[in-house]
């Protein structure tokens, strides 16, 4: 699985999760646990890439769901 990344001038590839593998039976659960991370733990105007470069890898793995505050 790899999350983030960027085309164009400042082109990154995306943060890779070793030994992380989604079925396609949880694709939907994976998705929404790293949508939900990333909308209660991001900075205001921050974009999913730069939360990917920061954030815990359990969010990223979708195993923990940040509490929006």
């Amino acid at each position: 699985m790899h999350l983030g990344g960027a085309l164009g001038l400042s082109s990154t590839l995306g943060r890779k999760l070793r030994a992380h593998k989604i079925t396609s039976a949880g694709l939907d659960d994976y998705v929404t646990n790293v949508v939900q991370a990333y909308l209660a733990d991001r900075s205001p105007d921050e974009l999913f890439a730069d939360w990917v470069g920061r954030a815990d890898e359990v969010h990223l793995r979708g195993e923990s769901v940040v509490e929006a505050v």
